[in-house]
């Protein structure tokens, strides 16, 4: 207010028409941009729920597959997605009349020579203990890849300072060879998000051996060729998000149409690629072989999944939290922690920085940006508080699925149909989501009024799991199914 009534006289009244008009001017200014404040944070954490909901409900449909019996087990699984990915063959779910059995058998003898990881993992007599052993790995190798990245940062900045002396550190290569080692190395993490992103659009278009085809023909479609729809639209859709970082948007007239959103689409496959992969680890599944209500308690435990989530949320933690205090411990350093300069670097602009990475669009943030010709990030979340959450989810949508098909068995009606997306109630997968709703207000409270310090980046995961463990707890006390959930009968029967 002051700088805005500066140009008024020093004796004016503060009831005067002049001083009245330049506060009521302040205040408007003040309450648009309050408005602006919280809708970009409303967007960012919409589509960070729609992100997640989405990939669960994807690793879902894998985990009804391991429960149909169409899939045998994890290893098997991950067979599937990598021919799924590699080869364009797409599985789907159907239901399990004589004629699908059929296509079960078929597809059971047609993947005997591509079953690789079924035959390491499903065949293996202690592939019970695996769920566990990912589940207590996956915070040792991202702590690994942490490490890694923060040091690829450091290195990259080095190369963009001193030239002298980034020629002395690389040695005898050439100059055109390190100038172009930044663009180099971003090669694998494009082709990843070009076929991640190919299997979601080969998977979601009919013509490119979509659902409705897979339900109507055969339950494994070869989509392999090259120019089919699918992969033609991820080629041109991850081209965009690269290109938008450098020109962010494209003018047709005078309409100006933004291509960062590219980017969170492309985020998202990844995103959903990764929790199909860990979903059958980490998940246990019933058999329908298994008839009766009984011999489906326990089945659903969500231990594994809870397991991997507070392993993965200590991570989160210390690598935010710990680093910064070790940061502050020496007063010439910046107390910022690993994790948020790795996440500064992904967010980097040309504007900005004027460093090689500054200039290429690096995967793994969902991203809100304002206005256009702008590539500086606003708002942003890393995929890991989207990859991690969703699995729980994934959980909730199976947990579901085995209660239907309990349910089914009671009243001796018709079988249900195993995809999750037939169901008529999802009350654990909405439990979660609901969960995942309340940690990003929490995460946002916190951070807004610095209630734990003057920390610019917050480990969502903190937030994240308790809430939504706890959402999943009380939805299993309202069912009396607190036994089931968390495996308190001490049965061990699943990964």
């Amino acid at each position: 207010l002051n700088p805005a009534s500066a140009p008024l006289p020093a004796n004016i009244l503060k009831d005067s028409a002049e001083y009245l008009s330049v506060s009521t001017m302040y205040n408007e200014t003040m309450s648009k941009l309050l408005a602006l404040l919280l809708t970009k944070r409303l967007a960012l954490y919409f589509l960070a729920t729609l992100a997640t909901t989405y990939a669960g409900w994807r690793a879902s449909l894998i985990i009804a597959s391991m429960s149909s019996g169409i899939v045998s087990g994890p290893g098997n699984a991950l067979d599937r997605l990598n021919g799924e990915i590699l080869e364009g063959k797409d599985y789907y779910v159907l239901t399990m009349d004589d004629d699908d059995e059929k296509k079960k058998d078929s597809m059971n003898d047609d993947n005997d020579d591509d079953d690789l990881f079924a035959t390491l993992l499903d065949d293996n007599p202690e592939s019970s203990n695996v769920g566990n052993a990912l589940a207590l790995a996956l915070p040792l190798i991202l702590f690994a890849s942490l490490g890694v990245s923060y040091l690829a940062i450091v290195f990259s900045e080095s190369l963009g300072g001193d030239q002298s002396q980034s020629s002395s550190g690389l040695g005898l290569l050439p100059d055109t060879l390190t100038s172009s080692l930044p663009y180099l190395t971003s090669l694998p993490s494009a082709l990843l998000c070009l076929v991640f992103l190919a299997t979601e659009f080969r998977w979601a278009l009919p013509d490119s051996g979509g659902n409705a085809k897979a339900l109507e023909s055969e339950s494994t479609i070869d989509s392999s060729s090259l120019l089919c729809a699918g992969n033609i639209l991820a080629l041109l859709y991850v081209t965009g998000a690269y290109f938008a970082k450098v020109h962010p948007t494209l003018s047709l007239n005078e309409m100006k149409l933004d291509l960062w959103p590219l980017q969170n689409g492309v985020n998202i496959a990844l995103a959903t690629t990764v929790t199909r992969a860990l979903s059958p680890f980490l998940l246990r599944t019933p058999s329908l072989s298994s008839v009766t209500q009984s011999s489906y308690s326990g089945n659903k435990s969500i231990r594994t999944v809870a397991l991997a989530l507070i392993g993965l949320t200590l991570f989160d933690a210390i690598s935010t939290f710990g680093t910064v205090a070790n940061a502050a411990v020496d007063a010439t350093e910046s107390s910022m922690s690993v994790m948020e300069t790795v996440a500064r670097a992904k967010l980097a602009s040309p504007s900005s920085q004027n460093t090689p990475l500054a200039f290429l669009w690096q995967p793994g943030l969902l991203e809100i940006i304002l206005g256009h010709d702008s590539s500086k990030v606003t708002e942003a979340l890393g995929l890991g508080d989207i990859v991690f959450p969703s699995l729980l989810v994934a959980w909730g949508f199976a947990a579901d699925h085995v209660d239907a098909l309990s349910r089914s068995d009671e009243d001796d009606a018709e079988k249900v149909d195993p995809s999750p997306s037939k169901l008529s109630s999802h009350p654990y997968a909405t439990a979660t989501i609901i969960g995942y709703i309340f940690g990003s207000f929490a995460t946002e409270i916190v951070g807004s009024f610095r209630l734990l310090g003057n920390i610019s980046g917050l480990p969502a995961l903190v937030f994240l799991v308790p809430s939504m463990l706890a959402a999943v707890s009380m939805a299993a006390w309202s069912r009396n199914e607190v036994a089931d959930v968390w495996d308190s009968t001490g049965e061990d029967d699943g990964v």
